[in-house]
């Protein structure tokens, strides 16, 4: 008699963007792991995403990427503005379909995650929802997970995508995030046509005081989303999600910042942040989390990716990208875990694997962190006007591309069919 070997289990803790994308890559390879997620079914995300081409050169590796496009904005260049007097100081390209294949895509974070989260179920992925890990043991043969409520599960594999305060991360290191000094407040919502009609977009206004922005959200670019990178200071996980839930107070934060009498902000941010809708605003702490030295634990049995294993800027565009390039890597060391185990070392491969991408990782990070510092205050006008000329100079010398070319243009692949699953003899 013939049966087939039904191979590791896999856990993957996480239903968020790199968590979903992993599984679905590993379900193409004819892997099916469980995912635990700690929110409930119904839970929203909120924000916004900038998903680059090299995010959604993923997303059409998994066949979402034509889902995705008409609920979105696409765009290819984002201009830079001055704050005090509206002028142009460059712009980038943050896509192109002739250069990368694709533009950039502004969209609900929600939607993204809802559509990699409808394709999970129509793959009849296991995902238990409302199981939130409170520990994890790592030992010589398998992972042990403990959940709230007291319940235990073991697997072959557990992989941590369980973001920035990841408890999968403390049985690797003991490293956990630290205040940059920054939150973005965004979300806020009006109709293009209250917006300046000569203002291109999208664009970004740099400040004395923090960067504004505005971009389009929907398809035909009649909704523009607006938000803020402003200096504060650092609160508690429970003080920040009261203040997300507190659309008044984030309202008038903008306002009192953009909309005063000696405010340098322009009656374009200074409208919009009166009269826009609120109700969607929301706030995005800004952490800081160094790249980990090993993603992978002593028994190569706890692997992490995304911001569980590093953490991007959020000003720079890249940590979906990053969390989605991690995903479709990563499903091809369990694709090749599949094979005869002759074929394959599973600890070398899985160090292989991380080595590739902690080097870009690390250089992607240290690029895009750029763009993190051009956000912040300045303590004088010369400085300000300093800073938007280097600026100026940096966008003359390094072209439209702005530098991004080697991000944008990377395109990481995972699994593109099922894996012959080797035959046991009864």
């Amino acid at each position: 008699m013939t049966k087939v070997s039904q191979g590791p289990t896999i856990a993957i803790v996480g239903a968020g963007l790199g968590g979903l994308a992993l599984a679905l890559f590993m379900h193409q390879a004819g892997i099916h792991p469980t995912i635990f997620e700690g929110r409930s079914r119904t839970a929203a995300d909120g924000g916004y995403l900038a998903l680059a081409p090299n995010a959604l050169a993923v997303l059409d590796d998994l066949g979402l990427y034509h889902d995705l496009l008409p609920k979105g904005f696409a765009y290819e260049e984002l201009t830079f503005l001055s704050a005090r007097n509206c002028s142009r100081i460059g712009a980038v390209l943050n896509g192109s379909q002739a250069k990368y294949g694709y533009p950039a895509l502004r969209i609900s974070r929600h939607v993204v995650r809802q559509t990699l989260l409808q394709a999970a179920e129509e793959a009849k992925l296991q995902i238990r929802f409302d199981s939130k890990v409170t520990s994890v043991e790592d030992a010589n043969d398998c992972v042990s997970l403990s959940f709230q409520g007291g319940v235990r599960r073991s697997f072959t594999y557990v992989v941590g995508a369980d973001g920035i305060h990841s408890r999968v991360r403390r049985i690797i290191s003991s490293l956990e995030p630290t205040w940059s000094g920054q939150m973005g407040i965004g979300g806020g919502l009006v109709p293009r046509r209250e917006v300046d009609e000569n203002l291109p977009l999208p664009c970004i206004f740099t400040g004395r005081s923090n960067a504004f922005m505005m971009m389009p959200t929907v398809a035909d670019g009649s909704i523009v989303n607006f938000f803020a990178t402003i200096e504060t200071g650092a609160r508690s996980r429970e003080e920040w999600t009261k203040l997300g839930e507190d659309k008044a107070q984030l309202a008038g934060i903008l306002k009192e910042r953009h909309c005063h009498k000696d405010a340098e902000w322009p009656e374009v941010v200074k409208k919009v942040c009166k009269t826009g809708d609120a109700n969607s605003l929301t706030v995005w702490p800004h952490f800081h989390a160094p790249v980990l030295d090993s993603w992978i634990s002593r028994t190569s049995r706890v692997i992490l990716l995304g911001d569980a294993a590093h953490a991007m800027p959020p000003s720079g565009g890249s940590g979906a990208a990053m969390a989605f390039e991690d995903a479709a890597s990563l499903a091809q060391v369990f694709a090749g875990n599949k094979r005869p185990e002759a074929e394959i070392d599973p600890t070398s491969a899985l160090q292989q694997w991380q080595n590739q991408r902690q080097e870009r990782v690390r250089k992607v990070r240290a690029f895009t962190a750029t763009s993190s510092a051009t956000r912040k205050a300045t303590s004088s006008w010369l400085q300000q006007i300093v800073k938007e000329y280097l600026m100026w100079i940096y966008f003359l010398v390094k072209g439209k591309d702005g530098g991004f070319a080697w991000i944008y243009s990377h395109k990481e692949q995972g699994p593109r069919r099922l894996s012959t699953i080797p035959e046991e003899k009864e």
